[in-house]
């Protein structure tokens, strides 16, 4: 790993750079106001909460959400509380801690692509220094894409996620290659990695975790390693339990002599329904509105159940609903019904919202067609290098070369970015909050163009070598 850095840190243009994206971060956070912004209103609730753990209170009396939000954001919370500690104010506590898990994830990035540049034993006519101009531009998207760039600014826990999976992802990438010589060190850090990321964002891990311990499984069922899928396992367990307390009263209160699942102040049922009013039911009789209503014979059980429990029971429908509420930019309401003995009818009903919803998530908002606040503007010019980058990835994936290791690192990326994508796409309710979450996925597409585009193709017209080391290449393959 010091070598690694070492080759990282040697490179001018990553230094460049590195050094611009931190003083670019600095000028900001001096202009910033000593308030949460519009374009995060949730950096208030995390402030508020990381002061709340900096003197020593009970997350379990943190005001509306309770311990909830402290378990899923702790990995952004806990460095925050020490410097609140150390004298600096709650917002700028979590902005300082945010802006610097962006800036490590430009390292953690450049590490996996270097990584694989060496395994390859392609050393780009001999010096590391000599990526491309098309790399260096795709990198440079990773560092300064305005809305990723922004929440990495602000006050919010998307930078700790990205930081954390992609570290996940690159000490298993190191422990795949390993193979015979895996150190229990590797499997130390794989762990620890895993466990850190549920405490950014939930979701996000268990989605990681699933999809990479079934990649672990398929790799390792065929070169016999078990200790991978181990270290998986216990990360997530890891995770679980990092992010459980022993009592949650969480954003959902369960009431013991009432029927209904209560969300703050308004009951789960009126959430989901206050916008089919007026609107005519289905044909077959059932509602796109789900009935939350519970079996009183089951009230002291759900009475004593945690959050996570209750949030495990609803269905994605639900979600999706609950989601929208309140949303300028709201997507459909869903029509899938929740029904526990019509599960073959909820799977197809979400296989049939999947394309429309997946549409929306990969590439809305459209220009001139999604109207709506300012911010949906903006976000609607920026989906312009998104599309782009699907295009750069569709074009070269049929060039790629049959160099081992780069082709099998390229697909596992592309498909965690499916993965995800098919998740997200069936949780969100709105494109503001959609477009915010997709940015999970701009590190594993920057990464994947940039080992395409750095590694050799099978025609030598595709390759991205600078003139005067093309031809030294040619000649080593």
């Amino acid at each position: 790993m010091k070598n690694d850095l070492k080759l990282v840190f040697s490179m001018r243009w990553f230094r460049i750079i590195l050094t611009l994206s931190i003083g670019l971060r600095l000028i900001i956070f001096f202009f910033l106001p000593n308030r949460a912004t519009n374009f995060a209103p949730d950096e208030d609730t995390y402030a508020s909460l990381a002061q709340h753990v900096a003197e020593g209170l009970p997350v379990d009396d943190f005001p509306k959400y309770g311990p909830r939000l402290y378990n899923t954001s702790r990995s952004l919370i806990l460095p925050s509380s020490a410097l609140i500690k150390l004298g600096l104010s709650p917002i700028d506590s979590i902005r300082i801690i945010a802006s610097i898990y962006g800036v490590l994830l430009l390292v953690i990035v450049a590490l996996i692509v270097i990584l694989v540049c060496k395994v390859e034993h392609f050393n780009l006519g001999g010096s590391f220094e000599n990526f491309s101009p098309f790399v260096i531009s795709a990198f440079c998207i990773l560092a300064f894409m305005p809305s990723n760039f922004v929440w990495s600014v602000l006050g919010l826990r998307e930078s700790a996620s990205h930081f954390w999976i992609s570290a996940s992802f690159l000490v298993m990438l190191r422990v795949f290659l390993s193979k015979e010589s895996i150190t229990w060190k590797h499997l130390f850090f794989l762990v620890l990695t895993i466990t850190l990321s549920y405490g950014a964002r939930r979701e996000t891990a268990l989605v990681f975790s699933v999809y990479m311990f079934g990649i672990a499984l398929i790799l390792g069922w065929r070169e016999r390693l078990a200790k991978p899928l181990l270290a998986i396992a216990l990360g997530v367990l890891g995770g679980v339990n990092y992010t459980t307390t022993p009592e949650i009263e969480a954003i959902t209160n369960v009431n013991p002599t009432s029927t209904e699942i209560v969300v703050g102040e308004k009951n789960s049922a009126e959430l989901t329904c206050q916008e089919e009013e007026g609107n005519p039911k289905k044909s077959n009789g059932s509602s796109g509105c789900k009935n939350q209503t519970l079996d009183p014979s089951a009230r002291s059980l759900r009475a004593q159940a945690d959050f996570r429990l209750i949030e495990s029971l609803m269905d994605l429908s639900f979600k999706r609903n609950i989601n929208r509420v309140g949303a300028v930019s709201a997507l459909p309401l869903s029509k899938c019904n929740s029904n526990d003995d019509q599960v073959n009818e909820l799977i197809a009903c979400n296989l049939q919202e999947l394309p429309f919803r997946l549409l929306s998530f990969t590439s809305r908002p459209f220009v001139f067609f999604d109207v709506g606040s300012k911010s949906i503007k903006l976000a609607s010019i920026e989906n312009i290098i998104w599309i782009c980058c699907y295009f750069v990835i569709a074009f070269r994936l049929k060039k790629i070369h049959t160099a081992k290791v780069a082709k099998k690192t390229s697909w596992i990326l592309l498909g965690y970015i499916v993965s995800f994508t098919v998740a997200a796409s069936l949780y969100e309710g709105n494109l503001g909050t959609a477009f915010r979450h997709r940015s999970s996925i701009l590190w594993p597409i920057i990464s994947l163009i940039m080992i395409l585009y750095t590694l050799p193709s099978k025609n030598a017209k595709f390759l991205v070598l600078k003139p005067w080391n093309f031809a030294r290449f040619r000649r080593k393959i």
